[in-house]
């Protein structure tokens, strides 16, 4: 019920492929594409209504070179504010429709990281898929009528392939990342 700040740090090394197989690297994952766009509209609001979030989801599925039929779980950037929350689910609800593709957020689990935020996420995330589990979303209790997303209220162990990772944050800037 509302934006907690978080602390923490988290490193990812990427390496080419082909390189990591050769020198029998543990590889957690892959990093498939990502889309981006820069709303340029307020500091901590988004706009409400613009479609900058959809075609930065859209770009990072057109950027991965996959079908959006292809992602398994989507990982909002879940802020759990009103505006933000509504806002991300509009997106997400434009993108996919009515699909059943399955959503967690994890900032119950580590708070609001702010910079930090998505790499400390994208981190747990490749560990779900290392271990096929997909962690619920903490603490929700009501949901919105008018958001008709499949939220993953309770752990799942499942074989998770495809994780699209959103992000909206501060200054307008809308970001979508796949694994």
């Amino acid at each position: 019920n509302g934006f907690i700040l978080g602390e923490g740090a988290t490193a990812l090394i990427l390496e080419d492929f082909d390189r990591a197989i050769l020198r029998k690297a543990r590889i957690y994952g892959e990093y498939l594409g990502s889309g981006f766009q820069l709303e340029s509209w307020g500091i901590t609001t988004p706009k409400i209504g613009s479609d900058y979030y959809d075609r930065a989801i859209t770009g990072a599925i057109d950027n991965a070179g996959i079908k959006k039929s292809e992602i398994d779980l989507i990982c909002a950037h879940g802020v759990a504010t009103p505006n933000g929350d509504y806002y991300e689910a509009k997106a997400i609800q434009a993108v996919f429709g009515s699909t059943n593709v399955l959503v967690t957020a994890l900032k119950p689990y580590v708070g609001h990281n702010l910079g930090g935020s998505n790499l400390i996420e994208i981190a747990i995330l490749l560990l779900a898929l290392e271990h096929n589990y997909i962690p619920p979303i903490l603490n929700t209790r009501a949901l919105d009528e008018k958001i008709s997303l499949n939220l993953v209220l309770k752990g799942a162990t499942k074989n998770v392939k495809t994780i699209l990772k959103l992000c909206c944050a501060f200054a307008g800037f809308d970001a979508a990342t796949i694994i």
